[in-house]
């Protein structure tokens, strides 16, 4: 069974382990913990069916770290969500031309 979007942390908790993952990895370089700690972070944001720019970013700093570690299977998923977000937001607030 899924988790339930209550069941997951809500937003102002993933913001902050956002940053503490960010804070940790800079200090620490310890990847694989960071990975681990994104792909969790992601999940939640996923159950919860979040597409902001927060979301955004969270995938945007993950695909770095990922392509920084060589790891391209992480990096495929995290810019195929980037493509579906950026695309989503696009429709979403289209630029007005004049």
């Amino acid at each position: 069974t899924f988790p339930k979007p209550e069941e997951v942390r809500p937003l102002s908790v993933l913001t902050q382990t956002f940053e503490h993952i960010k804070t940790k990895y800079r200090e620490t370089e310890d990847f694989p913990w960071a990975n681990e700690q994104f792909k969790s972070l992601r999940q939640d944001l996923t159950v919860q069916g979040l597409r902001n720019d927060f979301v955004l970013e969270v995938y945007e700093v993950h695909a770095r770290l990922a392509l920084e570690e060589g790891d391209l299977n992480e990096f495929n998923q995290c810019q195929t969500m980037i493509k579906s977000l950026t695309l989503g937001m696009s429709k979403a607030n289209p630029e007005v031309e004049g």
